[in-house]
């Protein structure tokens, strides 16, 4: 499930966040935004996926676009170690060795 944040202007679309566009042809679409409005009237669409290609639609293809300001989910990210604490695990380990 996710949370967003209705943009009724494409300036405020920045560049690299996640947005749900609702499209003309392709319909609800949920990608990393890169906004070429003032360059090129496009805005590039890109997935952290690498195996779904990058694609820019036209401006007047887009009906609405909202922000993605948090996400609900039933699995729990994996806990990830940080540097302090695998430093404390090296040390204890250390300490352990020379205890030896």
């Amino acid at each position: 499930m996710v949370v967003g944040k209705h943009i009724a202007d494409v300036t405020s679309v920045l560049d690299g966040r996640h947005y749900i566009l609702i499209l003309q042809n392709q319909g609800i679409i949920y990608r990393r935004v890169y906004n070429q409005a003032k360059i090129k009237g496009v805005l590039l669409l890109s997935s952290d996926n690498q195996s779904i290609p990058s694609f820019e639609v036209s401006l007047k293809d887009v009906l609405e676009i909202w922000e993605v300001k948090a996400f609900i989910s039933e699995q729990l990210p994996e806990p990830q170690l940080s540097l302090e604490k695998i430093k404390g695990l090296v040390d204890e380990l250390q300490n352990e060795l020379s205890r030896r």
